[in-house]
């Protein structure tokens, strides 16, 4: 016991410590959470502050493309005013000398010609006479011939010359005979080279591009190993979303079969919907969705599941969609489009394959923007949803009456679960985009770069052999007179060429010298006609000169514009600017204190798992010590259970001794008794005793197994005497005599008992006519209460077995049970769900007030039964209660004055100066009222 008590204490000290560290612990785990929440708080503004510098970047840039846009144009501006100018000027010379054109042709001191030869010649010879162009054309002419005659000097010197240097050629290689070889391994590498450019050139690989997406893919690896471990460590911190299972079968397409949980297959298209979403799905956002029920039945009993599960099958699921069209009508009947959302509008998914699952969560609750919204959206029939409505607080409004929620100011309630799976997906997402992200294009980079590396080697290797190979051309004798032929074909080429040229402008002299000369003889007859083109000319060239002044004038005022709009760009650039360095000081900063943080976090989160470690160890040693206890506790157990048997055994014994002790006195006196109940025939036996081989021969006898024998009978005695009552045959006797009197009481009891069959008969039939019966008047008074209530609609209850007479009701009502029916017009509902929820109350009330007024009492308190009905609903109750029972009192709370019409006396309850006040006032009814009841 002592080892035990010892042990206890250590246990006990043990469970402190281990209850000591659990709540350091948990402490330490508030602390993490609160360290990732602040990380996570800083993550995403320090996210916000690189998008704002990003989009100032981008602005940035914009800004400087459009003020050098603005420059250009400006420039570009400057240079047409200033070609404006020039042609204002060149135009006012032209009209300038239009007009000297004209008085020359005027007065005769000028030929007469084509005005538009004319205007199209005053850039080159304007200031002319016809007879000094005719002198110019004529002496150029004369030049370009003897020009024509040299060149045709060089084209015969050049080809004689190529004569000789390809005879020379031709001897030196039918000498030689190498340089052949020499120039077709030349041209061969140099066609090798060129291709090899080429695929080099339509390779386009940007080397520096290779650098960017090394770096990026990187820097990728990097956010992708801190989004895997923030995962991890969400999904440690949310285990409940986390569904394990074997495969039920060998080949099972996990991908195919099981969705996951419905928490994570979709998204919240806005954070503050994340708590009305939640408890709009509730416990199915942890169901798991299959394919079929088949699937769920394999995981059932094959897939080895930790812990309990709901399945979800999508070929099984059925759905109670609100129609789009009623929740329109509701919207404008509130004024405002933004007030009511379908909860599954809500959401984003897989349209493809989730939208009888989105119906089934979603698709029959109403998100509303306040609690007065919902309460309308819930209870009032003239919007016509009648709907489970949920606020964005979280506070829910059931149809059926139960409304649940709360204030929530001034809690810091963290994320809402819907948050914590969005923010999950989105890292899943990011994990995915960093393995795809740049991965394909760096990968076809490198192979580029292989390719790249092995082209520049064979351009850099054949570069090489083509230098040495020009080295050994330009030592050779034939490749040099190659080279000499090959100029010379170059010179011959260039002067055929300028041979060509000077043949075509001798041509275009020779047609201006006999167009002068043309002139000359019709100078007469055309000078009318010259004169009529340079006034029309001269026209032209004037307005000409008005519209380069209009649009010069135009210019300079765009010009200001642009300048101005330069300014304002230039100075909104220098905000910018400033911003931008702002920004970045505050991302440094921030990213600074993220990195401490993530310092903090870290750490923190290896005191949690020493913590943790040091509570597993403690924990094992408190489970090592209550084994160990429990062991103890056992021995100590068998050994008190040993100690009770040896009392026990003691006990046994000494009664044993007891006996054998009063068997020893019994037989003592029995011996007495013997000796003298047959002393005399002992005395005449007595010389008998002892004989050989006579009666009484003792010698010869077997002392030690007589004894063993007796021995033997006496513990067949004492085992006997256990299990036989030695007074068995007296207890006989009484026991027959008590087994004659139980058979004369049973048949009492069985006569007693038919009698009562008979009358629990009598009852039975009793009870259901007096059903019956009951059944026959509440379902009159039902049906006229009913339809009193309700016009054209009748209402009656009916068995389950489908009997709706009570003549031929079943036997057993009780057990059979009722349900009720309801008819429009001549239509029965199949069951309640038909109705709408203000037609189930009315039901439900004129069935109470059926009952009551089979069965009435003094007095009945109602409270607000009609909060949920219309006006005129309202006034039939009231009207029903005045004329069904007129022997009853009612008492009831009410709103609505159809109610107030028909009471006798109202009491009303008002707040004067701050007290409570009761009055009453007896109601009288009208004539017309009275005339109408009676």
């Amino acid at each position: 016991m002592l080892v035990i008590d010892r042990r206890t204490v250590v246990f006990t000290n043990v469970g402190n410590e281990v209850s000591e560290l659990q709540t350091v612990y948990d402490k330490q785990l508030v602390e993490l959470r609160n360290l990732t929440n602040d990380n996570d708080r800083l993550s995403k503004q320090l996210s916000q502050y690189k998008q704002q510098l990003i989009d100032s970047e981008q602005q940035h840039k914009q800004l400087t493309n459009s003020i050098e846009n603005l420059e250009k144009d400006i420039e570009s501006s400057r240079k047409e005013l200033v070609e404006l100018d020039k042609k204002v000027l060149t135009d006012t010379e032209h009209v300038k000398q239009l007009q000297r054109r004209h008085e020359a042709v005027s007065t005769g001191t000028a030929v007469v010609g084509s005005s538009s030869q004319f205007a199209h010649g005053l850039n080159d010879d304007s200031r002319l006479t016809n007879k000094e162009k005719l002198d110019k054309y004529k002496e150029q002419r004369g030049e370009i011939t003897t020009k024509i005659k040299q060149l045709q000097q060089r084209i015969d010197h050049s080809t004689g010359e190529l004569k000789k240097l390809r005879l020379e050629q031709k001897s030196l290689t039918s000498k030689q005979g190498t340089y052949s070889s020499m120039r077709t391994e030349f041209d061969k590498k140099k066609t090798i080279l060129n291709q090899c450019e080429k695929d080099l050139n339509k390779l386009q690989f940007d080397v520096e591009r290779l650098k960017q997406y090394r770096t990026e893919v990187r820097n990728d690896d990097e956010k992708m190993a801190r989004d895997q471990n923030r995962l991890q460590q969400m999904k440690r911190q949310n285990h409940q979303l986390d569904f394990q299972y074997t495969n039920p079968t060998p080949n099972f397409d996990r991908a195919k079969h099981v969705h996951g949980l419905v928490a994570t297959l979709f998204n919240i298209n806005d954070t503050k919907y994340a708590q009305a979403l939640e408890l709009t799905a509730g416990g199915k956002l942890f169901n798991v969705v299959v394919d079929t029920d088949e699937t769920s039945k394999l995981l059932f009993k094959y897939g080895d599941l930790r812990k309990r599960i709901t399945f979800v099958p999508l070929n099984r699921i059925t759905s109670n969609l609100i129609p789009k069209n009623k929740i329109e009508s509701a919207r404008r009947e509130l004024g405002d489009s933004n007030s009511i959302f379908l909860a599954k509008d809500l959401v984003n998914y897989d349209r493809s394959k989730y939208e009888t699952l989105m119906n089934y969560v979603f698709g029959s609750t109403i998100i509303c923007s306040t609690s007065a919204i919902a309460q309308r959206v819930a209870f009032d029939e003239k919007l016509g949803l009648n709907a489970m409505a949920i606020t964005l607080d979280g506070d829910i409004y059931n149809p059926a009456g139960i409304l649940s929620g709360g204030d929530r100011s001034g809690t810091n309630r963290g994320p809402t679960l819907l948050e914590i799976v969005g923010e999950m997906n989105q890292l899943e997402e990011n994990i995915r985009q960093y393995n795809s992200n740049n991965r394909q294009e760096l990968t076809k980079l490198e192979r580029d770069y292989v390719q790249y590396q092995n082209l520049q080697q064979q351009i850099d290797s054949l570069t090489n052999e083509i230098q040495l190979l020009e080295l050994k051309l330009a030592q050779n004798d034939e490749h040099r007179l190659q080279i000499e032929i090959t100029t010379l074909e170059q010179q011959e080429l260039n002067n055929k060429k300028e041979f060509d040229e000077q043949r075509h402008e001798e041509k275009i002299l020779n047609d201006k010298i006999n167009e002068l000369e043309k002139l000359f003889k019709n100078e007469g007859e055309a000078k009318k006609k010259e004169l009529a083109e340079i006034e029309q000319l001269m026209k032209k060239a004037e307005k000409q000169v008005d519209l380069s002044q209009k649009r010069s004038r135009e210019m300079q005022t765009q010009i200001k514009d642009l300048e101005m709009q330069l300014e304002s760009q230039r100075a909104e650039l220098d905000t910018l600017t400033s911003d931008m360095d702002t920004l970045r000081n505050t991302i440094e900063t921030n990213t600074q204190s993220l990195n401490d943080a993530n310092k903090t976090l870290s750490n923190k989160q290896i005191e949690i798992d020493e913590l943790l470690s040091n509570l597993q160890t403690k924990r094992s040693r408190l489970t090592e010590y209550n084994n160990r206890i429990h062991t103890l506790h056992q021995k100590e157990q068998q050994l008190i259970k040993e100690r009770r048997d040896n009392e026990l055994q003691l006990e046994k014994n000494k009664h044993s001794i007891v006996d054998l002790q009063n068997i020893v006195k019994e037989s003592v006196r029995r011996r007495q008794l013997i000796i003298e109940k047959h002393g005399r025939w002992i005395e005449e036996e007595k010389d008998k005793f002892g004989i050989s081989g006579g009666q009484y021969d003792f010698a010869s006898m077997n002392i030690g197994k007589m004894q063993k024998d007796a021995k033997d009978d006496k513990e067949k005695v004492t085992k006997m005497s256990k299990h036989v009552d030695e007074r068995a045959m007296t207890l006989l006797e009484q026991k027959r005599a008590m087994y004659k009197q139980l058979l004369t009481k049973q048949k009492k009891v069985l006569k007693d008992k038919a009698n009562i069959e008979r009358v629990v008969a009598e009852w039975d039939k009793k009870k259901q006519e007096a059903l019956r019966i009951a059944w026959q008047r509440v379902n009159k008074s039902f049906g006229e209460i009913f339809s009193t209530l309700l016009h054209n609609a009748n209402a009656k209850l009916t068995s389950l077995n489908g009997h709706y007479d009570a003549d031929r009701a079943p036997k057993d009502l009780v057990l059979t049970g009722l349900e009720i029916k309801v008819q429009f017009g001549s239509l029965w509902k199949e069951t309640l769900d038909e109705l709408s929820g203000g037609q189930r109350s009315l039901a439900g009330l004129s069935l109470v007030l059926a009952l009551l007024q089979y069965s009435p009492a003094p007095l009945y308190i109602l409270d607000e039964v009609d909060a949920a009905l219309d006006m005129s609903h309202t006034q039939n109750i009231g009207l029903v209660i005045r004329k069904s029972f007129r022997n009853a009192q009612f008492i009831i709370v009410s709103l609505k004055d159809g109610m107030f019409s028909n009471a006798n006396v109202l009491f009303t309850t008002k707040f004067v100066n701050g007290i409570s006040t009761v009055s009453r006032a007896e109601n009288v009814p009208n004539k017309k009222s009275k005339d109408k009841e009676k």
